[in-house]
């Protein structure tokens, strides 16, 4: 396991836990509260101009509605993940993987089964790692 830390930004620290052989990043904030971290689902869409975003929200049909009104485009495909505490992380990995396809902002060129795909690994893959305190 390796230890990645990162002093900036907002308050508390910031630090990301790089897991072997999976590369997968989790993010953890600390801010030296007992606040529970909220839970968030990872979506995936297509808009009918055939790009995909790939983002994360408490809210799915809220979220779709406030792109589809600011995008001036329609979805025609949607997939979220159940709510997670480590929706940034999945997210995070999830535009690295297609990070070769990416347009504007959360947009990709790639193809929705694919970014289904590598979301439903990325979440599975979470789901099954047990979380350890780790002293930075």
């Amino acid at each position: 396991m390796t230890i990645i830390r990162n002093e900036g930004g907002g308050p508390g620290r910031n630090f990301a836990v790089v897991y072997d052989k999976k590369a997968f990043i989790q993010s953890f904030q600390f801010h030296g509260s007992s606040v529970p971290l909220r839970k968030k689902s990872v979506y995936v869409v297509q808009f009918d101009s055939g790009k995909i975003k790939i983002g994360c929200t408490q809210y799915v049909p809220q979220r779709i509605r406030t792109l589809e009104t600011m995008g001036g485009q329609k979805h025609t495909r949607l997939y979220s993940t159940p709510p997670c505490k480590h929706y940034s992380a999945i997210e995070y990995q999830a535009h690295s993987r297609f990070l070769l396809q990416r347009g504007i902002g959360e947009y990709f060129d790639c193809n929705f089964d694919d970014a289904v795909a590598v979301v439903t690994e990325l979440y599975d893959w979470q789901a099954s790692v047990k979380e350890v305190a780790v002293d930075v």
